[in-house]
């Protein structure tokens, strides 16, 4: 994932920054650069994304040793698997949050999630429910949702380099554009 998305101002794309009435030709211009701009931070969030589903669970694979340990103790002697060293560990994950937040182990304010966590929980949940037993649990604290939209919208601000003309990128200099 790249450490910044480069993008171009576009001051005469929105009626509260445009220092004058551009012409349609300016208007068109920065509407069409702002929806160009858009899709790069589209393309960060997919790319995080990608990331997020590549790295998921990635516990039960390198602590498998504990992992089948409790699970084995649960079947076995109904030992309440959450109780269970490997699913303290797990659940402190990032993906987890929503056992953390229920457990009361951490409160919302304090959560470091964002969208696209939230997007992960919401895969996991439905295929851990319909692939396991059928059942979907998707119940989730409201608060959650407004965290990681905040936690998200900074996120993406912290990522974003608004370039100056003339600044030798590929944003700015169309002979440094790729094409394809």
């Amino acid at each position: 994932m790249g450490l910044a998305i480069r993008i171009k101002p576009t001051p005469f794309a929105d009626t509260r920054t445009a220092p004058r009435v551009p012409t349609k030709e300016e208007l068109l211009e920065a509407s069409l650069e702002h929806i160009d701009n858009v899709k790069r931070g589209m393309r960060f969030m997919a790319d995080y994304l990608r990331e997020t589903a590549d790295g998921h669970d990635g516990d039960k694979i390198t602590d498998i040793d504990a992992f089948h340990r409790d699970f084995a103790r649960a079947v076995e002697t109904g030992f309440r698997f959450t109780d269970g060293d490997w699913y303290g560990s797990h659940v402190r994950a990032a993906h987890n949050f929503r056992e953390r937040v229920g457990s009361g182990a951490e409160s919302v304010d304090g959560l470091d999630i964002n969208l696209m966590d939230v997007l992960e929980m919401v895969a996991d949940v439905v295929m851990a429910g319909k692939g396991r037993g059928g059942r979907v649990h998707a119940d989730i604290d409201p608060a959650i949702l407004v965290r990681a939209y905040y936690n998200t919208v900074s996120l993406m601000e912290s990522m974003v380099t608004v370039c100056g003309c003339g600044e030798k990128c590929e944003r700015c200099d169309p002979s440094l554009r790729h094409n394809g």
